[in-house]
């Protein structure tokens, strides 16, 4: 892999790597920089990556929350500091060293509880331990330095008026085609304001199993436990804070709640689903949407639940398990061809479309790196597809529910009108939306963003077929 470690006869050693039986007990750094190694180097997603470096070591619930703490502000922040860090890096270092001064950047810039020195030189015994001893001093001057030049001030970002999108891709770390396919789209104003929003990161959304609990007596529930937690615009769904890894609660086994975004639920709210209904949700995993729809028929009807991945189907069937919905069938089917034997057999279709994600960067700050152009246009065609496709399913007077997680209008809004324009047999109609999202209401379709509405960037739009 690297120059040095092969000298040394180490080949193929990966920082996180281990030797022998069993799991080894390793400090939150080094699992941090073999996750984050994983996502620089080999194109890992970050959730995954971060996943299978704490499975396979043994740390402390303590250096569980460090690593995963160190690793997600790293990867959320990459760009930015390695611009900041190229001011002290003339030549770009092995991998392995590049990824460990990215690291100790991040802790330096944005952790300020953990000591300058005691950042210095950790960054050196991790430098040290993978075989780089050479570099060590390198290391050492290259953080030496940094904190001396935010200590200074002399970590800015290019000039906001003369450059602005490069000032917005450093400021917010994000690649300048997708700073400028925004400003297309919203004008600089508009992005500069979505971009600056800060999701409060110490909260989760949760809602209520709906065959067990109206809102109302869910939020008794939560009285009970003693839970922090507030009510969000959308019926159903409570915002609690400091309550940890919920999967791992107890009463998040039996089925008792769910872990699901406000504009998620909302989307299955759109469906506006009656008990006996037969429905599709089309794009279903991981499962939120459809277990919703099912819950509030009561055990009734049908909710097919379909995922063209098998291994995402597992979890659905692990989502109705949980819940207890034996109305809920998932179903390992791509959703872009058509089955003939189920031509106007449904009353109701959801499509929570693949889409460049683009609401909710704060839930994967990764996927910002994976965007160009020409994937967003390639989204685009098999949302068409997709729609073309799934509404023939709907029933004369059913219903047809089109949502993503992204705010480019070519996904949302003009993906619609252009659907309605070559099905004439659809139109537009009403569903339930909180008074507190009514501004993001325009010819019947519902945008939500995260800097005016408090929430991920969504989309909505109901469509009924005539009858």
């Amino acid at each position: 892999m690297a120059r040095e470690q092969e000298r040394r006869g180490d080949r193929g050693r990966r920082p996180g790597g281990h030797r022998g039986g069993g799991k080894p007990r390793v400090d939150a750094r080094r699992v941090a920089l073999g996750a984050l190694y994983d996502v620089l180097y080999k194109g890992a997603f970050a959730q995954l990556a971060l996943g299978r470096a704490l499975e396979g070591t043994r740390v402390s619930e303590e250096d569980r929350r460090l690593a995963t703490n160190l690793f997600y502000t790293a990867v959320e922040h990459r760009l930015q500091l390695e611009y900041y860090l190229g001011r002290f890096v003339s030549e770009k270092p092995d991998n392995v060293v590049m990824a460990i001064l990215l690291l100790s950047a991040a802790q330096l810039l944005y952790m300020d509880k953990i000591p300058d020195f005691a950042v210095v030189n950790e960054a050196a015994k991790l430098t040290r331990s993978f075989g780089f001893e050479g570099q060590t001093g390198f290391v050492n001057g290259v953080l030496r330095s940094f904190a001396r030049a935010r200590d200074a001030g002399e970590l800015v970002p290019p000039d906001e008026v003369e450059h602005p999108v490069a000032h917005l891709s450093i400021v917010h770390s994000m690649p300048e085609a997708l700073i400028e396919r925004l400003i297309a789209a919203h004008g600089l104003e508009f992005t500069r304001a979505m971009l600056a929003f800060t999701p409060d990161g110490h909260s989760e959304t949760i809602r209520p199993n709906f065959a067990r609990y109206t809102p109302e007596r869910f939020e008794t529930y939560l009285q009970g436990r003693g839970w922090d937690y507030e009510k969000t615009p959308v019926e159903g769904a409570f915002s609690v804070r400091g309550q940890g890894n919920l999967a791992l609660d107890r009463d998040f086994a039996a089925g008792e709640f769910s872990v699901q975004s406000a504009p998620s639920l909302l989307a299955a709210q759109a469906v506006m689903v009656r008990p006996g209904m037969t429905v599709l949700d089309a794009c279903a995993a991981p499962g939120g949407k459809a277990a919703a729809m099912a819950e509030s028929m009561g055990g009734t009807g049908r909710v097919y639940a379909w995922d063209v991945h098998a291994h995402r189907v597992d979890i659905l069937s692990a989502v109705a398990r949980r819940l207890g919905l034996d109305n809920l069938r998932p179903a390992v089917r791509d959703a872009a061809v058509l089955r003939e034997g189920m031509l106007n057999e449904m009353d109701a279709v959801l499509l929570d479309a693949p889409c460049s994600g683009l609401g909710v960067l704060g839930n994967k700050p990764d996927a910002k790196f994976r965007y160009v152009d020409a994937k967003v246009d390639e989204l685009v065609d098999l949302q068409k597809r997709l729609l073309d496709t799934v509404c023939q399913y709907v029933r004369p007077g059913g219903a047809l529910v089109y949502s993503t997680c992204t705010v480019l209008p070519e996904e949302n809004a003009a993906q619609v009108r252009a659907f309605l324009a070559s099905h004439p047999e659809f139109h537009l109609a009403p569903f339930p939306v909180p008074e507190a999202y009514l501004s993001g209401l325009e010819d019947g379709m519902l945008a939500l963003y995260p800097h005016i509405h408090g929430c991920e960037g969504f989309f909505i739009a109901r469509m009924e077929r005539d009858g």
